[in-house]
């Protein structure tokens, strides 16, 4: 089955996204008004999973031309705190990159864990 990446997005779960920007920002040690992007993104390219959670850190050390973007190969509603602390520990080299280039981390699933897909609290 073909996959439209230009076809409509799935609903992203607004608690959801909040905790990741709370993960993202505790994990960088950003300020509270820190602009974070987190997203879904949908892929058709052959070794892409057909959604993945993009992480974008907007204005971080003067780079508002290109933000730092890391890139999680699962859905957003499998993304771990874990997960985003990988990101900071996998890029602590490049704190100061040049804003030619945009930082981009990939980091594969981990084992699998079952998880309610219920966003009772």
């Amino acid at each position: 089955m073909a996959i439209n990446p230009l076809g409509p997005r799935p609903r992203s779960d607004p608690e959801r996204v909040a905790e990741i920007k709370r993960w993202v920002a505790d994990t960088f040690q950003l300020a509270d008004n820190a602009p974070i992007l987190v997203t879904e993104l949908r892929c058709a390219e052959p070794d892409c999973p057909p959604i993945e959670t993009v992480i974008a850190i907007m204005g971080r050390d003067g780079a508002a031309c290109c933000p730092p973007t890391y890139r999680l190969r699962k859905p957003l509603i499998e993304v771990t705190r874990a997960d985003v602390a990988r990101l900071a520990t996998d890029t602590a080299h490049q704190q100061g990159h040049a804003c030619q280039q945009p930082t981009r981390t990939e980091i594969s699933p981990g084992p699998r864990r079952e998880e309610s897909r219920s966003h009772d609290n």
